[in-house]
Parts: structure tokens; C-alpha cells; sequence
């Protein structure tokens, strides 16, 4: 099985090598360029290299046609953007044909920056958004300039309250964007020619961002693994690469990692999220919540949630043991989950399970209504589906296979072997004839020795839950001491 998007990928790349120069060129600079540009924008730009007669031969709406631009940005239908498939093997080709800086300094010319003109900030870069930010930044790493990049973000620290939009506005460090970058696709020989420093920050964010898309580069994650099994193995390397592994199902692999991890508030909540994922779910609570308490110590806070996908199980954890105490423990935790921009659509579904308990009439169609809208995005797809099976019928989400299909296939495809087995798992309930599907999930489960977190999910009738609720709530009886008669102290 072939991942379709690698395939869409490469024979866009190859459209690409095969365009006559002029249109090369805009596929160039917009690549270079990052963000998008109007059309005046590139023919001024390209009109210094090209000459007025090969500017007017660009053939942009061919371009559009072939897919290799796509129109449209935050400002304008007519700006034009170079597809995000192949925006970082159209700059890498840029640096094998020595084109490079050539475009970069087109890039500057078509989408100049703001500069401070005044004492004592002269020629400092006021960045007015993400684009900017991770245009510079991806600049200084193509050019393998860790001075440069940390020279943007001493200028971003300063300048940051004038930066209002986009969501790296709280951003410390390049980390997010360098893995941006070497995801897009995973290049291990480029990778290995970048600076050690940038290496460091950048392959832990890239195997995060794949997981968070629910892919995984082999590549990137044999020199994880690599790195992991040194003397000098770095914590950020195995935390993440504990998460690729629970994912795929190496559990063994995870727990051999996780003794060599650190005992802090990352190591515990990794252990919490393969306790579950193994059954044994008071384990996983009882992890969370000493992770948790970790957590907020490490940030001086009394708030705070695990990041990434691993808050999202802490919840879930909670809403399925269901005992006393557990959904307003939840409920709790799910205020502090909406502070996580990228899964706050998964935190929004999770937070309809008190009204869905409660048998609220009004509660399932918003959640479908969430889902609907979460078809791009795998955990708050798959956390949606967990969360509707357990108040519908399976058969009632045949809307939602074509997608279900897609990401199973996506997670197979990655080598993301437990992720595939619980999509193959919700696949086989929804629809009864697709039998490879429930072959792969219970092959799964026999190898594995555990039940999918799908099969554990106990469907209640309403007035079941309400007698259960009334239990969980119940005060407990104390527990009797024998009380001794009371005498003075003096009588000893």
C-alpha cells in the first residue's frame, strides 16, 4: 500500500522540473517566499531577472490548473501560493541548481520587511505575522545560519507586543518551525547537513508534527532511535520517540525508552498513556494525575494540562473509568484543554460528554455537527467517533467511513500500527462487510494481548447512567472507630 499523498507529492515535483523557465521561476520565488503574493507582487519581483517579455509569458491560471499554485490567501482570492507539497522540494532544488539566494533576495524585494528606522532599534525587524516570522527563519535554515535565527527571535522577543497576529505569538524558540520545515517531506541526507544545534531542536518537532497528522518518516525516526540508544540521548529525543512507539505499537520499545527518560511530569504522562492503552486504566489515572501534579510544580502554576494529544487521554480516561469523582475531575481539566489551540476542537467535543450522560437531546447533533467540521484533522476525528459510539449505534456514523477509511489507510500506511487497528476497529462496527478491517483489529488485539480502546466502550442506556450516577455521588459511609471512654490527662 502506497501513502496517496507521497504519490500526489512526487508527480506534482516532476510537473514542476518540466515547466518551461519563466513559470519555473514563479514556482521559485513563491516557494522561497513562503507566503503568499499577489500577482503584481511576483511579475515586479521577476521582472529583474526575467525582462518585461518573460514576465507577460507566465502562464499562471495553467499553473493554478496543474495544482502546482494554489490561489488564495487570509488577504486576497488573487494572491497565489506554491503548493504546500512541494513548497520544500522546490527550495532544496533551488539550492542544488545554486538559484537560491538569487530568490531569496526576490523574496525580500516582492515582500519587503518592516524595519525600526529610529535609535536604538535601527534596522530591527518588526514582524507583522507568522508568515514573516517563518519565512526568516526558514531562510537562515536553508542558508545553515544559526546566528541569523537567533538574531530574529532576540529582535521577535523584543518587538512582541506588536505582533498580533497568528498563533506564535508566545513562541520562544524555532523549534515549531524548523519542524515545519524537515517534515515537509523528511530528507535525511539535507537534514544531516543542517547545524547540530538546529538538529537537536528540529527532529523531536518533526516526528511531532507527523505524529499530530498521523504519519511517521522512517528515516526520521531510525536516527531518533539512534540518537535515543547513545550515551548523550537528549530527553525531548525520547519523549517523542516513546510517543511514535506507543502509536505504532512497539510497547516494549516504548517501555525500554521510558527507563532511560527522566522522572518528570513528560515521563509520567507517557506511562499513563501506555497503561491505557494496555487496559489497565486506574494505572493510567493514577500516572495522570502524579504527572499532572509534576506538571504544574515544574511551572509554578496551579493549572496546566499535558500538551499534544496526551491531555486528550487523560480526559477520556476519566469519562471511561467513570467512577466517583471522575467526570468533575474532568470537567475541570477540560477549562485549561481549551487553552490548547491545535486540539481545542478535540477538548470542544469531549466537553458535550456531561450533557450527552444526561441524555441531552440537544447535545449529539452539536457534536456531529463538531465532527463534521474535524474531517482534516485525525485525533479530534477519532476522539469524535470514541465519543459518539458510546451514545449511538455504530451503524449510525456510515456518513463518516469514507474518512475513517482514509486515515486508517494513512496510519497503515506510517507503520502507526495501533492507531490503524482502532480505525480498522470502528471501520468493522460501522460497516459489517468490510472483514479485512475486523481481521486487522483483532489480529491486532490477539498479538497484543489488549482490548482496543473502541471494544472497551460499554453502550448505557440513559436511566442506566442516572443509577450510576446517583452511586458515584452517594456520600460514603464512614468508616466506625472504636471510641475509647474519656478520662482526664492527669489520670494518665
Amino acid at each position: 500500500m502506497t501513502d496517496p499523498i507521497e504519490q500526489e507529492r512526487q508527480a506534482l515535483f516532476s510537473a514542476f522540473q518540466l515547466l518551461p523557465g519563466p513559470d519555473k521561476a514563479a514556482v521559485k520565488l513563491l516557494a522561497i517566499n513562503w507566503m503568499p503574493l499577489g500577482k503584481s507582487q511576483i511579475t515586479s519581483a521577476l521582472r529583474k531577472t526575467l525582462g518585461p517579455t518573460g514576465v507577460k509569458s507566465i502562464d499562471f491560471a495553467g499553473l493554478r490548473k496543474s495544482k502546482i499554485l494554489v490561489s488564495g490567501s487570509a488577504w486576497s482570492s488573487e494572491h497565489q501560493s506554491c503548493n504546500p507539497l512541494i513548497l520544500e522540494l522546490v527550495a532544496r532544488y533551488a539550492i542544488l541548481d545554486a538559484t537560491f539566494n538569487l530568490y531569496a533576495d526576490l523574496a525580500h524585494i516582492a515582500a519587503p520587511l518592516q524595519k525600526s528606522y529610529g535609535a536604538p532599534a535601527k534596522n530591527e525587524i518588526y514582524f507583522r505575522n507568522d508568515d514573516e516570522l517563518i519565512r526568516e527563519t526558514r531562510l537562515g535554515m536553508y542558508w545553515r545560519d544559526e546566528a541569523y535565527i537567533t538574531s530574529l527571535f532576540r529582535m521577535f522577543e523584543r518587538h512582541r507586543s506588536g505582533y498580533y497576529q497568528g498563533s506564535l505569538k508566545y513562541c520562544t524558540d524555532p523549534s515549531i518551525i524548523y519542524g515545519i520545515v524537515c517534515s515537509n517531506p523528511f530528507d535525511a541526507e539535507w537534514f544531516q547537513g543542517l547545524p547540530i544545534g538546529i538538529r537537536i531542536k528540529a527532529l523531536p518537532s518533526t516526528l511531532s508534527l507527523l505524529l499530530e497528522n498521523w504519519r511517521c518518516d522512517g528515516q526520521a525516526l531510525a536516527l531518533a532511535m539512534q540518537s535515543c540508544n547513545s550515551a548523550e540521548a537528549l530527553p525531548e529525543w525520547i519523549n517523542q520517540t516513546t510517543k511514535t512507539a506507543i502509536c505504532r505499537g512497539d510497547w516494549d520499545v516504548a517501555k525500554t525508552l521510558l527507563k532511560q527518560s527522566p522522572l518528570n511530569s513528560t515521563e509520567h504522562s507517557l506511562r499513563g498513556l501506555l497503561a491505557l492503552v494496555m487496559g489497565d486504566i486506574d494505572a493510567a489515572i493514577k500516572l495522570f494525575q502524579d504527572g499532572l501534579a509534576l506538571l504544574r510544580r515544574e511551572q509554578g502554576s496551579i493549572k496546566g494540562l499535558f500538551p499534544s494529544f496526551v491531555g486528550l487521554f487523560h480526559i477520556y480516561a476519566l469519562y471511561q473509568r467513570n467512577s466517583t469523582g471522575d467526570l468533575d475531575e474532568a470537567a475541570r481539566l477540560m477549562v485549561q484543554g481549551m487553552d490548547n489551540a491545535q486540539f481545542r476542537p478535540a477538548y470542544a467535543i469531549l466537553a458535550w460528554m456531561p450533557m450527552l450522560e444526561l441524555d441531552e437531546k440537544t447535545a449529539l447533533p452539536k457534536v456531529r455537527d463538531q465532527l463534521q467540521q474535524a474531517k482534516q484533522n485525525p485525533w479530534t476525528f477519532w476522539i469524535g467517533l470514541l465519543v459518539l459510539s458510546r451514545y449511538q449505534a455504530p451503524r449510525t456514523l456510515t456518513e463518516y467511513l469514507p474518512v475513517m477509511k482514509r486515515f486508517g489507510e494513512q496510519a497503515t500506511v506510517n507503520g502507526l500500527n495501533w492507531l490503524a487497528a482502532e480505525m480498522a476497529c470502528l471501520i468493522a462496527n460501522v460497516d459489517p462487510k468490510a472483514t479485512s478491517r475486523q481481521q486487522q483489529a483483532a489480529e491486532f488485539e490477539a498479538h497484543m494481548g489488549v482490548k482496543l480502546l473502541f471494544n472497551r466502550i460499554q453502550r448505557e442506556e440513559y436511566w442506566e447512567r442516572a443509577l450510576k450516577a446517583i452511586s458515584n455521588t452517594a456520600a460514603r459511609p464512614k468508616e466506625s472507630k472504636e471510641k475509647k471512654p474519656w478520662k482526664p490527662d492527669w489520670l494518665g
